[in-house]
């Protein structure tokens, strides 16, 4: 799969993790978590190099979300179209590609090690909760989601944490981890994190 698509179907699913997240937050902050698995964050493995979505470019990656579902929607998915439609489709979905492009330009790559280690020094400390199911998962700090079933049958002597590809930081101070090492079925972490503090880090 091209790398752009790839970047496209990692940034819509997380899109729809946190929508649905948020839809159901609400109904679900009083539910019981005996599916849940505890899971401590003092076993992240540093990685060499760590990529970094800023509020910024996560604000562009929502509207780009938006524009891509509105495309999808005008022309029902692309299926069955006429030669004229089928053109513009095709026109609507190159011009989304290449600001996808412009997006993965603005995503930071971090290879300093110094800087990584201090980024997870913080994070470590944290207590998080793994869930295999996204639909029935309560929105809160240190949440644990995995958006792909096969999760559950995990060797559980193999860490789910082994491996960070991408943190999206928000304007709110909630963090997401993105982890593993396909880029199609990651595990996300949820949980909340100064992103000032993580700021200041590249200023030093």
């Amino acid at each position: 799969m091209d790398k752009k698509y790839l970047l496209i179907v990692l940034i819509v699913a997380v899109s729809i993790l946190v929508g649905c997240g948020n839809a159901t937050s609400s109904e679900n902050n009083n539910e019981g978590t005996n599916e849940q698995e505890s899971v401590e964050l003092n076993n992240l493995s540093v990685p060499e190099t760590l990529k970094i979505m800023t509020p910024e470019a996560n604000k562009k990656n929502q509207e780009l979300n938006s524009s891509l579902n509105n495309i999808m929607d005008e022309f029902d998915g692309g299926e069955n179209l006429s030669e004229a439609e089928q053109e513009e489709y095709e026109a609507q979905m190159e011009a989304h590609s290449n600001k996808m492009e412009e997006l993965e330009e603005e995503i930071m790559m971090i290879d300093d090690q110094e800087i990584i280690e201090n980024i997870f020094d913080e994070i470590k400390d944290s207590e998080a909760v793994y869930n295999d199911n996204l639909d029935e998962s309560v929105i809160k700090e240190g949440q644990f989601y995995s958006l792909e079933p096969q999760y559950s049958n995990r060797d559980k002597d193999e860490s789910i944490l082994e491996y960070i590809n991408l943190i999206m930081a928000f304007e709110d101070n909630t963090l997401f981890l993105i982890t593993g090492e396909e880029v199609e079925s990651p595990t996300v972490i949820k949980m909340d994190f100064d992103y000032e503090w993580l700021e200041n880090q590249f200023s030093q």
